[in-house]
């Protein structure tokens, strides 16, 4: 299967999330009338930004734990 979103629909391209299709963000997105599923954390900020400088230099506060760990004990079975 592929992965980060390399077959995410409408694109070929990879799009760095950890998902190959919609997740549920895109979903409630889809579902509310967005016609785009919404920016990524980061990109809400300004580059100039004290949040922004910090979490790209990786001392901010910005959790990514999600993208690897589950809460069932089901989920390292594929």
């Amino acid at each position: 299967m592929p992965y980060y979103g390399v077959d995410f629909p409408g694109g070929a391209r990879p799009t760095g999330r950890f998902s190959n299709g919609y997740n549920v963000a895109d979903l409630v997105a889809k579902a509310m009338g967005f016609k785009r599923s919404p920016p990524a954390y980061l990109s809400l900020s300004r580059r100039s930004s004290r949040r922004h400088r910090l979490v790209a230099r990786g001392i901010g506060r910005l959790n990514y734990a999600s993208g690897e760990a589950g809460i069932l004990d089901s989920t390292p079975i594929e």
